[in-house]
């Protein structure tokens, strides 16, 4: 029976009657309200980390919190040179970064094992074209596939997930959903920032996929990729391995392809009402254990 493991984060801040950006701060209220949001809906995973410009305020990037997703205001200073040693600084100190990898680690010891602990990440073609955006250089360097924005966007992406993985998350969904154009996608730049986080993921035990909406670029041997359930023909064609819903609407009809993991194609909107989340993830897992009942 696949996992359902649709993202779900801020919206729990309303759990803890807390503003988004204080709830995704505060490890204790952080922790909890997520138990309490997974309980609610009974999903078969826990989201602690989901994009929302989490790399780029991990970087320096200055956010405008009116709204949530934020938006980037400010790009990172010195964005062009920094160094490894620097990223890695940078994402450990980062506040969110900090807060979520530590409500990981409580949900680790609490539910060892079950549910599973996402993180879904910003993928590194897609960071690279928030960073060139930020910094008012789209499209000159993301369309190089020597750019070392994507080198940065790599390393960072590497050094939040190794975070999050040896606080026990278990589950890494890289977003590529706006990936760069093809000339990154099959360059050997792309292909050498995505292996490392795969197999970093692998290494923890952890499952490692993908979420584009290309299959212009094969990606690395130890990734899941995920599509859109919507743009997976019913004939079979390519049969991936992980699916993603849509957030645009809770009215979820599964696909009849395969898959091992149902997931959402980004996270749910902070003003989701929550009861009706909750008939809609009961509608999809009563829907697989019907399938899974009758052996399709």
């Amino acid at each position: 029976m696949p996992l359902f493991l649709p993202l779900v984060l801020a919206l729990a801040a309303g759990i803890e009657a807390l503003d988004v950006a204080e709830f995704l701060r505060n490890p204790t209220k952080l922790a909890k309200g997520l138990q309490a949001l997974h309980q609610a809906l009974r999903a078969d995973g826990i989201t602690c980390g989901c994009g929302a410009s989490l790399e780029m305020e991990a970087l320096g990037a200055e956010l405008d919190w009116k709204v949530y997703p934020p938006r980037v205001v400010a790009p990172p200073p010195a964005l062009l040179s920094l160094d490894p040693a620097n990223i890695a600084e940078r994402v450990s100190r980062a506040a969110r970064i900090v807060a979520a990898v530590d409500a990981t680690r409580r949900l680790a010891a609490t539910a060892p094992g079950e549910p599973a602990l996402v993180v879904a990440l910003t993928g590194p073609g897609s960071l690279s074209a928030q960073m060139a955006r930020a910094i008012g250089s789209e499209p000159a360097i993301p369309l190089s596939p020597t750019a070392p924005l994507l080198e940065i966007a790599g390393r960072t992406v590497l050094e939040v997930a190794r975070l999050f993985l040896l606080a026990g998350a278990n589950v890494v969904i890289l977003l590529e959903r706006d990936r760069p154009a093809a000339e990154i996608a099959i360059s050997e730049t792309w292909a050498s920032v995505v292996t490392p986080i795969s197999n970093l993921a692998r290494f923890h035990k952890a499952l490692p996929i993908m979420l584009t909406t290309s299959d212009a670029a094969p990606l690395p041997p130890a990734i899941v990729p995920c599509y859109p359930a919507a743009a997976i023909p019913e004939d079979g064609g390519r049969r991936p391995r992980a699916l993603a819903l849509g957030v645009d609407q809770l009215d979820w009809r599964l696909p009849k392809a395969e898959a091992a993991v149902l997931t959402t194609d980004g996270e749910l909107p902070v003003d989701t009402d929550i009861s009706a989340l909750r008939v809609a993830c009961q509608a999809v897992e009563a829907e697989l254990d019907r399938m899974t009942a009758t052996g399709k």
